[in-house]
């Protein structure tokens, strides 16, 4: 097989994570056909490439190098935003389930005619949903501000 870095490092070409066939090119848009891959079955994200086990899934990605339809692409995830995403995603709703828990405890609220217990948990709830809320608002807005998920980092065969 042949394959082409366009100037990218080695280190850039290694965390190829699939690859691709270009199906349309817009400017510096690629319309890139993945196959299905064993992590798929278990992903969240599926909205993303709309793929399923019948069908094959098609990702958009920034066209750097200029690939040109009918050609093997390797796709990397661009900006790594796939990976903030998913650290916002667990993450802050984590530490407001935590927050709503130890901020009421060590602060000696207290309900009367409830047990402990229960309103830590109540509160502890409340920190995640409002943590939760917080990641979906950020994340809606980091999303938007991206046109592009992944990027075209090697192309391995000609068209």
């Amino acid at each position: 097989m042949n394959s082409r870095d366009h100037g990218k490092s080695p280190e850039m070409t290694t965390s190829v994570f699939c690859r691709g066939i270009v199906r349309f090119v817009q400017g510096g848009t690629a319309l890139v056909e993945v196959e299905n891959l064993d992590a798929c079955a278990s992903c969240g994200a599926k909205t993303i490439c709309g793929q399923d086990a019948r069908k094959p899934g098609m990702l958009r990605a920034r066209n750097a190098p200029h690939a040109t339809v009918g050609q093997t692409v390797g796709l990397t995830e661009y900006r790594d935003i796939l990976t903030k995403v998913s650290f916002m995603q667990y993450s802050v709703p984590l530490l407001g389930f935590f927050l709503g828990v130890f901020i009421p405890y060590y602060s000696g609220v207290s309900i009367p005619a409830v047990a402990d217990e229960l309103a830590l948990f109540c509160f502890g709830l409340s920190g995640l949903l409002l943590g939760g809320a917080i990641s979906w608002k950020w994340i809606r807005r980091e999303t938007r501000m991206h046109e592009h998920f992944f990027e075209i980092s090697a192309i391995y065969s000609e068209a």
